[in-house]
């Protein structure tokens, strides 16, 4: 029976989602002054089946600047004896709480007008669900363009107050996989589920919501992975509100809980942890984060230290140490750096690449160029954009020959390769059939290469229009 009614609410929210209706918004119903909502509660037990449903609609749709004058009429109206009086007063009761809740924008309510009345009818799994829909989530492929139908219509506020409608203080009803995937969302990245294919894209929205910070506080005391996962989500929110309850962490017997409350402090500039870091930077705990927390908070007299973490047995604390260098702009550690582009873990080879693009140093150019026979295709793509950040154009015949080849499952590859074209200045040698390419980049890629990718569109001549065209 449970399942039949979530179907149910599911079916109910999603046809709201896709009807065209009238704006539902805050300011309306000017016609109706506030002495009139006690004709309109009595009507709610009237005899005419299209006078109660016509009293409920203008209740529940009552102007926002004055609903708190009909709210104790409302409530109670919802203790009548009269079952049908007191039946629709509960429905209207629970969304003028909502409202009082949430304001959700104009653009929001003209897509989804019966928005708060769904809600009301949802339980907070049917609620995630409808996140997902407005969130673009449930797409598979990761190498296509996410299609964000509702992007320039919903607000990041309005996702934040949806967030905050399944988040309830007891947090009842929503699973642990969907808390990660609205931590994921709200952090601005998409969520892999680690016990699926890696091209399983369960959500994302590609924009940080700082506004949801205090609904993601609360996943702080929920159990160890969910609240690690809320700490790190905090500290990419800058919710430095969140410093306390962050530093409450540590007293859980948790390493993993430890990493990340370690590094989101150090994200959140919690200079006071300072002296403690060190000390376990020297003695090994969690060094890995530590590392990445001092390189956040600009502690430079760590960097020998984290220098020698570039040779640890530890493939992450390897990742972390180079992250932390990058960081405290260590260029002195760029030899080091450079060997880790030879390193047996793909994600540190990753890290080393773009961290030497971000320390900018030529003398990494012969690696760079060496990387360009790499087998991981990736590895190619990052270094070529590299060699376009430095400016060496005597890459340009290489990642010419590199532009035409097709790689299939590796979307946006070649629209790497056409970036780097254009910033070399041999734009003539990028074809209109690789401009899609580019697009992938410019609408779905979460690092600098994303604004990289929009400045060689233009170049290009492709208008701002037409980038924000791909997202549909």
């Amino acid at each position: 029976m449970k399942y039949v009614v979530l179907i149910c609410g599911m079916v109910l929210l999603i046809a709201s989602c896709q009807t065209e209706k009238p704006v539902a918004r805050e300011d309306q119903n000017p016609s109706i002054p506030a002495t009139q909502y006690s004709l309109l509660i009595s009507q709610l037990g009237g005899d005419d089946w299209e006078t109660r449903e016509s009293a409920q609609k203008k209740l529940e749709d009552w102007p926002a600047d004055t609903i708190g004058e009909i709210e104790p009429a409302v409530k109670e109206a919802a203790e009548s004896n009269d079952p049908e009086t007191r039946t629709r007063a509960i429905r209207i009761y629970d969304i003028i709480k909502i409202r009082k809740r949430v304001k959700f924008s104009d653009s929001f309510l003209k897509e989804f007008p019966d928005i708060y009345r769904d809600l009301t009818k949802l339980d907070a799994s049917g609620r995630f669900g409808c996140l997902q829909k407005i969130t673009g989530t449930n797409q598979k492929d990761m190498f296509e363009p996410i299609k964000f139908i509702y992007k320039d219509k919903v607000l990041n506020t309005d996702i934040a107050g949806l967030i905050g409608e399944i988040i309830q203080d007891n947090i009842k009803g929503v699973s642990d996989k969907q808390k990660q995937i609205i931590l994921s969302i709200v952090s601005g990245e998409l969520y892999h589920d680690p016990l699926s294919s890696s091209t399983d894209i369960e959500g994302g929205w590609c924009d940080i919501i700082p506004e949801a910070a205090p609904y993601v506080i609360k996943l702080l005391k929920d159990d160890n992975y969910v609240c690690a996962k809320a700490a790190e989500a905090l500290g990419k929110l800058g919710a430095k509100e969140a410093i306390p309850r962050i530093k409450e962490l540590m007293n859980r017997q948790n390493e993993y809980v430890h990493m990340c409350a370690v590094v989101a402090l150090g994200r959140l500039g919690a200079k006071e942890i300072i002296p403690d870091l060190m000390k376990f930077l020297k003695s090994g705990y969690v060094r890995g984060s530590v590392a990445q927390a001092l390189g956040y908070l600009g502690v430079k007299e760590a960097i020998p230290d984290i220098i020698k973490l570039l040779k640890d047995g530890a493939w992450d604390v390897r990742w972390s140490a180079v992250s932390a260098l990058g960081l405290l702009n260590a260029k002195e550690s760029v030899p080091e750096i450079i060997k880790l582009l030879e390193d047996e873990h793909h994600d540190v080879r990753q890290c080393a690449v773009k961290t030497l693009e971000q320390l900018g140093d030529k003398e990494i150019i012969p690696a760079m160029r060496k990387l360009l026979n790499d087998k991981d295709l990736y590895m190619i793509g990052y270094a070529v954009m590299t060699l376009a950040k430095l400016g060496d154009k005597e890459s340009i015949t290489k990642i010419i020959r590199l532009m035409g080849f097709n790689y299939p499952g590796y979307g946006g590859l070649r629209g790497l390769f056409a970036i780097a074209l254009v910033e070399l200045g041999a734009k003539d040698k990028v074809t209109q059939d690789i401009v899609d390419d580019i697009n992938i980049i410019a609408v779905n890629w979460h690092d600098g290469y994303k604004s990289r990718a929009r400045a060689a569109l233009k170049e290009l001549g492709v208008s701002d229009e037409e980038i924000e065209k791909a997202k549909e």
